[in-house]
């Protein structure tokens, strides 16, 4: 195991074996780092967050909560909630937790409600691929093996062995510098 330079550790974190830190992390307390796992590039770990055996965590990504074993997500991306093994997070992926009129997003699991301050968090499938830039609202839970298309944004739950798709209209008007007065 090895940490690098400017890492900030604040707490007690437990490191595995065969661990690499480096390069301006910070890692919160009451933290748990899973073997063979690198950590790098100002990339944050919340605190009581327990990151899985291999898990590739790069550039200013922002992981809170737990992720499984293989986990990637090597930049730019901001993931609070449960995370299964194998899934591949994008750029640019970010969880909302709050919702705009500030309460709990119950979560239905075996036909059974539950909320608390945790049930606003993302629940990712194993085996998932995150999209460029998908933005996950509070509470939302996405299958496992699914596939995310680039810049979609998800407002509800995605069955298991799903890929989805957002249509997008676009509309293309005549521009140039004259607009400015150039």
């Amino acid at each position: 195991t090895t940490i690098g330079k400017n890492v900030v550790i604040n707490g007690n974190v437990v490191i595995g074996n065969n661990v690499l830190i480096d390069n301006g992390v910070i890692l919160e307390g009451d933290t748990y780092i899973g073997d063979h796992t690198y950590i790098k590039d100002y990339a944050k770990v919340g605190e009581k967050t327990i990151i899985g055996l291999e898990n590739k965590i790069g550039h200013n990504a922002e992981i809170k909560g737990l992720t499984m074993r293989g986990v990637s997500a090597i930049h730019y991306s901001e993931i609070f909630g449960v995370v299964g093994n194998y899934v591949d997070i994008a750029a640019a992926c970010v969880t909302g937790i709050l919702r705009f009129n500030d309460t709990e997003q119950p979560q239905r699991i075996a036909g059974k409600m539950y909320t608390g301050k945790n049930t606003n968090a993302l629940f990712l499938g194993d085996f998932t691929r995150t999209g460029i830039n998908n933005i996950f609202l509070p509470g939302c839970k996405v299958g496992s093996n699914c596939a995310l298309s680039p810049g979609l944004i998800v407002a509800k739950d995605i069955e298991h062995k799903k890929i989805v798709f957002q249509k997008q209209e676009l509309t293309t008007k005549e521009w140039g510098p004259e607009k400015y007065g150039w």
